[in-house]
């Protein structure tokens, strides 16, 4: 998913946010492709598109206001705080993602005109799951990540270095087993040798043997 954020909010934060309110709307995550969370003067608002992008504008730094409570499309809402606010909306936006993926969906909802209080509802119940576990997938949301291991750059006269030193250590290796096996050899040799004089030796010249 790419990701767009112009909110005081990390971008950690906001996948990892994003990424749990998508899996308990159900939504696969190839469904969502990208997700723009910016600010703005209202509470909040959103916007989704059939490409799989979501628009969710909160402020996230308001307190003013809050709680907030309100009717829309049938469905009464109360907001506590900002945080929740920015769980709902993204939550309204995924949901509309989820009805144009199941196919049909979207259009039975219209004809019943139950498109947006569905999305109204289901926003509703994934806030009211944050807010029932609030604390701890706040401290989920924000730990910190693994820090990334910069890997030192090698020079190329570095690299062709380490690789001489690499063929001259393989090549000694070699010598070393080939001067064992001579010697061994140089060994064996000089015993057929020694054996070869002493048999001719005991062989005088004129001897017959059967």
């Amino acid at each position: 998913m790419k990701l767009k954020n112009s909110t005081t909010l990390s971008d950690r934060f906001l996948r990892r946010m994003t990424g749990w309110v998508r899996a308990e709307v159900g939504l696969p995550a190839a469904k969502l492709r990208q997700a723009n969370f910016t600010k703005t003067r209202r509470y909040c608002r959103g916007r989704a598109w059939s490409s799989g992008r979501i628009l969710v504008r909160v402020n996230v730094n308001r307190t003013e206001g809050y709680p907030l409570n309100w009717h829309h499309r049938g469905v009464e809402l109360n907001l506590p705080d900002a945080l929740a606010s920015l769980v709902y909306v993204t939550a309204h936006e995924v949901c509309h993602l989820l009805n144009w993926h199941v196919p049909g969906r979207d259009r039975e909802l219209r004809q019943h005109r139950d498109l947006e209080p569905h999305c109204v509802r289901v926003g509703k119940r994934i806030m009211e799951m944050f807010l029932a576990n609030r604390e701890a997938l706040l401290a989920k949301w924000n730990e910190p990540g693994k820090e990334r291991q910069i890997k030192p750059t090698v020079s190329v006269s570095e690299k062709r270095t380490a690789k001489a030193q690499a063929d001259l250590d393989r090549w000694l290796r070699k010598l070393k087993l080939a001067q064992t096996k001579v010697k061994k050899l140089k060994v064996k040799v000089a015993y057929y040798e020694r054996k070869q004089a002493a048999e001719s030796k005991t062989i005088q010249p004129g001897e017959n043997h059967v």
